[in-house]
């Protein structure tokens, strides 16, 4: 029963450590606010492209059958509506155009943001080192002090690259294939569902 209470302790504290973490890290974002939520909001955008692009590639497969079915009945007047498809195929071109420049701005935005937050971590901890009494690195090497806030920084920038883009992308996917199934059909979302 008492590793059970330890367990729990430990928990609450590592979240607490987290949530601290969290803290500290976002006052080094928050001078660069604007270009964060520029970034992230264009990860928003390219995910809605994503999920809007079978909806209009299905209207043009839609318009196809229909008039290849029409053709093969044999009615009268009965052709491929080139003006629809080629209508389609523009919107689909300007939803691809969409999503490949919010792509790029994400990826020049985020990464501007997080080097210009890293470097103000690395500053900080420089003066944090030059802070310390000379007796501590009579026991630490300064090069081993430097060599691990180099490493411990790098990681923590490739962590925030990786995971702020891979966060917003999976939970705003999520968001859209949903929205999307329920646009589709309600009765085969709610059957994939359960």
């Amino acid at each position: 029963m008492s590793v059970d209470r330890t367990e729990n302790k430990n928990d609450r504290k590592g979240l607490a450590q987290v949530g601290y973490c969290l803290k500290y890290l976002m006052n080094f974002l928050r001078p660069y606010k604007g270009g964060l939520v520029l970034g992230l909001l264009m990860v928003v955008v390219a995910n809605i492209t994503f999920a809007v692009m079978p909806v209009v590639e299905g209207e043009m497969t839609t318009q196809l059958f229909s008039d290849g079915e029409a053709i093969l009945k044999g009615v009268e007047g009965a052709h491929v509506h080139f003006d629809v498809i080629f209508g389609i195929m523009g919107t689909l071109v300007i939803i691809y155009i969409i999503k490949t420049v919010s792509q790029l701005i994400t990826a020049v935005f985020l990464t501007r943001v997080l080097q210009q937050a890293m470097c103000d971590i690395r500053n900080a901890l420089q003066k944090k080192i030059q802070r310390l009494p000379v007796r501590y690195f009579d026991d630490h090497a300064f090069g081993d002090v430097l060599s691990c806030v180099t490493n411990d920084v790098d990681t923590l920038q490739m962590s925030l690259n990786q995971s702020i883009t891979q966060l917003i992308t999976s939970v705003t996917t999520l968001i859209g294939v949903f929205v999307m199934m329920l646009s589709i059909n309600v009765w085969m979302t709610l059957a994939a569902l359960l």
